[in-house]
Parts: C-alpha cells; structure tokens; sequence
C-alpha cells in the first residue's frame, strides 16, 4: 500500500515535470520565434533609407562630375559609405535570423562598395574612377532603384548586385 501511494506520487510528479519542462519550451520557443519577427522586422525598416540612398548614386555621380564638384562627390561618397556598411550590417543580421542565402549575397555585396568607395574616396582624381565604372554604378543604382524594401530581392537579384560589385572594381 505504501509502494503504490509511492509510486503514484512518484509518476504524478513525473507527469506534472514533464507537463512544466514541455511548457517552459513552447513559452520559450514561442518568445524566440516573435523576437526574431521582430528583430527582422526592424532590420528590413532599417535598409529603407541606404536602399533609397544608393539607387541614385549614378544620378548624383553624373551630376556632380558634370558641376565639377570634387569636394562635394567626395562628401556623397562619405555619405554611401555609412549607406553599404548599414546595409552589410543589416543584411548579415537579417541571413543570422532567416538563413535566407539573398542576404548573404547582399551583405557580400554592400561590403564589396563599401570597400570600393573608401578606396575611391582615398583618390585623387575621383569623379575619373567613378566616370570610368559609370556603366556598372548605373546598373547597380538600377536594381536598388526597382526595389522598395531589403525584402524585395529575390536570390537571383542579390547574386547580380554581388557581382556588380565585384565588377566595379575592374
């Protein structure tokens, strides 16, 4: 009778730890899952402004080469650096959340003109470099000019930007 009370007690609190550990996780995995949404939610608002930025480059470059304004052009470029670093920033956080490959293209992509408009701005005769990659500047300008949001590339569309940003550099 005392073995039977006993293991009654036993599987009950067994059953009622499971019940609780089972709970715990689904809480758990329920609040991790809506932090994510909401971490990428804000990612994705936050590349608005960069993606905005950088579809006029070839606009403001064709523009400022034509003004003769070096000083000016180097100061856009300052201005396009910050834009690729916080869209590197924020496609690589957006990948660490989604896995989604498009966001590791773009977060390659945007380090690659990072890159590029540092050096750039480093040289003398900056509007010549940029003159020279025109053609390459206005297609990338172009397909962040088609998309509204960091969510609207596709795979294909990260993957071209990357290699445009690679191109730019020959």
């Amino acid at each position: 009778m005392l073995e039977d009370k006993l293991i009654k007690w036993l599987t009950t609190t067994l059953v009622i730890a499971l019940v609780a550990a089972t709970a715990i996780t689904i809480h758990y995995s329920t609040t991790l899952s809506q932090k994510q949404e909401e971490l990428s939610t804000q990612a994705v608002g936050l590349a608005d402004i960069p993606l905005k930025e950088l579809s006029e480059i070839d606009l403001v470059v064709k523009y400022l080469k034509e003004q003769n304004c070096t000083n000016l052009l180097r100061e856009r470029l300052h201005a396009y650096i910050l834009h690729t670093m916080i869209l590197s920033k924020t496609a690589q956080m957006l990948y660490t959340i989604t896995e989604d490959v498009k966001y590791r293209e773009l977060h390659i992509a945007a380090r690659n003109l990072e890159s590029f408009f540092i050096f750039v701005t480093n040289k003398r005769d900056i509007a010549g470099m940029l003159e020279e990659r025109l053609s390459t500047l206005q297609k990338i300008s172009s397909l962040f000019r088609e998309k509204l949001r960091i969510t609207d590339f596709t795979e294909e569309d990260a993957r071209l930007l990357r290699e445009l940003s690679e191109e730019v550099w020959d």
